[in-house]
């Protein structure tokens, strides 16, 4: 009798274990693993000079520029078919500043929305974190670009940015 229960308490132990690890990577590895099966299939990440991101994302960083993380990437296929040249994805921190010559320097129509559910820069936040921020998207025959800027900060902006084609 003692050594059933003392083993139905080790399997139980086992169970709570495995339970547990699942819910850890339910929770914090799987959000990751969507956000870059969401990329596609990728040929491969490089290094991106400024000028790399500025030719590639049609655009010119602020001078304010702060904790860059954009990475480069070669061509690509899309669930949807369409053939990209080349891509940008990521995220920096700029002055509000220089909001208003960042924005004129991009293709994104003005002025950005104050609402919208991003669909592909998605995987570097989460939007019910993020009290203020302003969305656009801009789409054409060779290009897609989605951009966030989270707002909340009055010091610093945060701008999340995706761009396909180049």
């Amino acid at each position: 009798m003692r050594s059933r229960r003392k083993f139905a308490l080790i399997l139980f132990g086992v169970m709570s274990a495995f339970l547990c690890i699942g819910a850890v990577i339910a929770v914090f590895v799987l959000p990751t693993v969507d956000g870059l099966l969401a990329l596609g299939e990728i040929d491969s990440f490089y290094d991106c000079s400024t000028e790399d991101i500025e030719n590639i994302g049609r655009m010119e960083l602020p001078p304010s520029t702060e904790n860059q993380i954009i990475n480069c990437f070669l061509p690509m296929e899309l669930p949807d078919l369409r053939q990209w040249e080349t891509g940008i994805t990521g995220k920096f921190d700029m002055s509000p500043n220089d909001l208003d010559t960042f924005l004129e320097s991009t293709l994104f129509e003005l002025p950005l929305a104050t609402e919208g559910e991003p669909t592909r820069v998605s995987r570097w936040y989460r939007l019910d974190e993020i009290a203020s921020y302003l969305y656009g998207k801009h789409s054409q025959d060779d290009y897609f670009a989605e951009i966030l800027i989270d707002a909340s900060n009055p010091d610093v902006y945060t701008v999340y940015i995706e761009v396909l084609g180049g």
